[in-house]
């Protein structure tokens, strides 16, 4: 890895990086769901993963009013 790459990056792509760790995962769908739902974001211009990560989001928010 070049030691170097730091400096390549943006103060903003740095601390994001910090902040927000990210995890690769595979999911077992519903192949007609799926393709539905991937057309339905592309047709929105939405990234597929941020738009479940966002429903995770909101299921876990709900959860915590309810404890």
């Amino acid at each position: 890895m070049n030691s170097n790459i730091y400096k390549y990056m943006t103060i903003y792509e740095f601390i994001w990086g910090i902040i927000m760790a990210r995890k690769t995962v595979a999911l077992s769908l519903d192949q007609d769901i799926y393709e539905q739902y991937q057309k339905y974001c592309e047709e929105y211009h939405m990234i597929l993963s941020r738009k479940v990560e966002s429903l995770m989001k909101k299921d876990l928010e709900g959860k915590r009013g309810k404890s």
